[in-house]
């Protein structure tokens, strides 16, 4: 995937009632990509549950225990920030191990 600076792209995730946490894992090949969760709505910069905004890819567990805002039976919409131009790949894993590219 490629993104123009300060643009946004969005994923669903959509989790059962028998996963506790999933990780979101976003790999830059070049550039600056943040990653935002929410399961109430579009996540922004300044409304979020969950958020990974270190230089380059991230990695982002979410779970009751580390954000805001976690339910079962939930979608979850994963954005994709690009700070600069940028060039990546966002794999989602389950805690049951199930993963989406």
């Amino acid at each position: 995937q490629t993104m123009r600076r300060l643009s946004w792209r969005y994923y669903a995730y959509m989790i059962d009632d028998d996963l506790d946490s999933f990780t979101v894992t976003v790999s830059a090949s070049y550039g600056d990509p943040d990653v935002y969760v929410s399961a109430s709505g579009m996540p922004t910069a300044h409304s979020h549950g969950w958020a990974a905004t270190e230089s380059g890819g991230d990695e982002l567990l979410v779970s009751a225990a580390t954000g805001n805002g976690w339910c079962l039976n939930c979608t979850y919409i994963i954005g994709v920030y690009a700070w600069s131009a940028t060039g990546y790949s966002i794999t989602v894993v389950g805690s049951r191990g199930h993963t989406v590219s």
